[in-house]
């Protein structure tokens, strides 16, 4: 009867286990995406920040504020260890929005499975944040 009963639970090991291993390989595929669009949210996050601190002088024109903005997103990524490559895009406008001057930054960064198994999720992160400038015409 012992006999019987280790071979039971093995039997069952044997069929938990593949499920028990693609719910691991999700759940790490999940989280390697939560990491990428968190970094992504936050490099947007602070390049409109400093986008919005930066001042050009009397003549504004905003290109030193979106050069400044897409600088440091590009620093950011590549500090985290995941540099912007070809597929990558930063982008950052100065824009009037009824009045006041905003930067508005983009970064879309792609994302590679770690497993593969989640097809739910997107290949890329994309993040968006505006916020007012010091700088106003």
């Amino acid at each position: 009867m012992s006999r019987a009963r280790r071979g039971a639970a093995a039997l069952e090991f044997a069929l938990c286990l593949p499920i028990f291993a693609v719910i691991v390989a999700g759940i790490a595929d999940l989280s390697m995406f939560v990491s990428v669009l968190q970094l992504v949210s936050r490099a947007a996050r602070d390049g409109a920040r400093i986008g919005s601190a930066t001042i050009e002088g009397d003549a504004p024109t905003g290109d030193q504020i979106e050069a400044d903005a897409v600088a440091h997103v590009e620093l950011l990524l590549a500090a985290a260890g995941r540099p912007c490559g070809a597929d990558c895009t930063v982008t950052a406008e100065w824009i009037d929005i009824d009045g006041p001057m905003f930067v508005r930054v983009r970064v879309s960064y792609p994302y590679e499975p770690f497993v593969g198994l989640t097809a739910f999720l997107a290949d890329r992160a994309t993040a968006e944040f505006t916020m007012m400038t010091q700088q106003q015409p």
